[in-house]
């Protein structure tokens, strides 16, 4: 049964791979049975056929053994076609997964540019806002920079305005301390004068009783006195005023003037020091 199962598989493995050498096996199979009939038929006279068929029959089976030979060469190069087949399809198995892999990377890239390029729109616009915004920012500094050295221009055209008027208050201030000085000293000779008059009509009330002359002499010099009195008092008030413009215009420029030790003089202070001690503050 197992030549049986071989030789059905020779023929099926022949028929398929080489239909030539199948037919020419089945005419050998044929004609052996032919060979065997006739054997048992023909007469001795048919021993030479006999031979010739024998021969034949070795030379068909050289031919065969030739042709198994080509079967089993065949075989291993269908087995080695069948690896390199089996290969080819794990390597097109890894290939399509890497293909499969990088699909899905390039997926993830374009939706990672996609948000990118987002982002860029995003940027460009905030860029936009902020380059505007810097520009107005530029414009309002340049206008408040010209308005500053407009307002620069006119402190300093203030400060030279304070300087003249300061200048011109410390003449006036030196003219009528001078003036007051010269008052108050008429006021003390007239004082004195008044004081010797006095004592001179007390000496002589007390001798003539008469007091007309006395008196009109008392009443002149009263009259003079009060005078001279009327005008130190508007002097001292205009001596005052000139205290109180002169206080203002150095407590602020002491204000300015002074160090981050330094006290600062009070208008208060200003106006309690006497006429000396203001004008050395002054010339401070």
């Amino acid at each position: 049964m197992v030549d049986d199962l071989n030789y059905k598989d020779f023929v099926i493995l022949l028929s398929a791979f080489n239909p030539e050498a199948y037919i020419y096996y089945r005419r050998l199979t044929a004609s052996e049975r032919r060979c065997e009939e006739l054997v048992t038929q023909v007469p001795e006279s048919t021993r030479p056929l006999l031979r010739q068929i024998e021969a034949i029959q070795e030379t068909t089976a050289k031919k065969a053994e030739a042709w198994n030979a080509v079967e089993r060469s065949l075989n291993s190069r269908l087995q080695e076609a069948e690896a390199k087949a089996a290969g080819a399809e794990e390597r097109e198995r890894a290939v399509n997964e890497r293909l499969s892999q990088t699909l899905s990377r390039i997926n993830v890239l374009e939706a990672q540019i996609s948000c990118l390029r987002t982002e860029q729109t995003q940027l460009t616009k905030s860029l936009e806002k902020e380059r505007q915004r810097a520009s107005e920012s530029r414009q309002d500094y340049l206008a408040l920079k010209e308005e500053a050295d407009t307002h620069e221009g006119r402190v300093n055209l203030l400060q030279e305005e304070i300087k003249e008027l300061k200048q011109k208050h410390k003449q006036e201030l030196h003219k009528a301390l001078t003036h007051r000085a010269l008052l108050q000293q008429d006021v003390e000779r007239e004082k004195a004068a008044r004081l010797e008059l006095e004592k001179a009509a007390h000496l002589q009330s007390s001798i003539v009783p008469e007091q007309n002359p006395i008196a009109r002499t008392k009443s002149a010099f009263e009259n003079g006195l009060a005078r001279r009195l009327s005008n130190a008092s508007s002097v001292s008030s205009m001596e005052e005023s000139f205290y109180l413009q002169a206080s203002l215009d150095s407590s602020d420029t002491l204000s300015e003037r002074q160090n981050p030790g330094e006290p600062t003089l009070s208008s208060y202070h200003l106006k309690s020091k006497t006429p000396n001690a203001y004008e050395v503050a002054l010339s401070k």
